[in-house]
């Protein structure tokens, strides 16, 4: 059997319950120049063989060509993304704020491979985003060679690498938690049981602007090669895990 030919689909292995995805391609009955998202209740039964399909390995893949259609002017590059979401309609769209009150946090275990794109081999991973160009916080394979690092931006700048020594095939678990009005980040290799009981970096809600509303996870493959200067390449994501709370 192909290893795209699995006869199930995403949704029948990570619960996509509340997000929604962007291709980085039109849909067939839309504009050419806007992405193609896909929304609940369409998404639970969606699959895109050549884009996000379940791999005979159990693992959901997702696949961001550095050329392609984006989302914006302010984007600039490809995605193949979700967006968290509170229900199914389109205008459902999570918007929370980092010192709320509530629990917001995302999980989740993955490979990824940037190193076919021409250009910069990076690929944004995970991220909390909100109403401005650049999110608060985001996580980034960058893979020059058969080596690499994920790595951590914090309101623009790089912080610091979570993990180095990270190979296309490595298994690695990220954790970003927002709750008691701190922002705490985890990574390990390995899955879930292999994350640390003290997180990495750990946030006052007060370092971000955007500490009262207008936040939501974002995770997937999204290229960091702009598409004005994309020849060749593709991110590369599977995902073994991702939970939301």
């Amino acid at each position: 059997m192909s290893p795209r030919r699995t006869g199930r689909v995403p949704g029948d292995v990570l619960d996509l319950s509340r997000w929604y995805l962007t291709l980085p391609i039109a849909a067939p009955d839309r504009a050419p120049d806007r992405p193609w998202n896909v929304y609940q209740p369409e998404l639970r039964r969606f699959s895109h063989d050549a884009l996000f399909t379940v791999l005979a390995e159990g693992a959901v893949e997702y696949v961001a060509p550095v050329k392609g259609v984006t989302t914006s002017a302010e984007s600039g590059a490809t995605r193949c993304e979700l967006r968290e979401m509170t229900g199914p309609d389109p205008n459902d769209k999570a918007s929370w704020g980092f010192a709320d009150g509530a629990e917001h946090s995302l999980t989740c275990t993955l490979t990824c491979d940037p190193r076919s794109v021409v250009g910069r081999k990076e690929c944004i991973v995970g991220q909390i985003h909100d109403a401005t160009p650049v999110p608060p916080i985001y996580l980034v394979v960058k893979m020059e060679t058969d080596r690499g690092t994920l790595r951590l931006f914090k309101n623009g700048p790089g912080v610091g690498n979570l993990l180095t020594d990270v190979g296309p095939s490595d298994l690695v678990t990220y954790r970003i938690r927002v709750a008691d009005r701190r922002c705490r980040i985890w990574a390990a290799r390995g899955d879930v049981s292999d994350l640390p009981v003290q997180p990495a970096y750990d946030f006052p809600a007060t370092d971000f602007a955007s500490a009262t509303s207008g936040c939501y996870f974002k995770a997937g493959a999204y290229n960091k090669q702009p598409i004005s200067t994309a020849t060749t390449g593709q991110s590369v994501v599977r995902h073994h895990g991702l939970d939301l709370v």
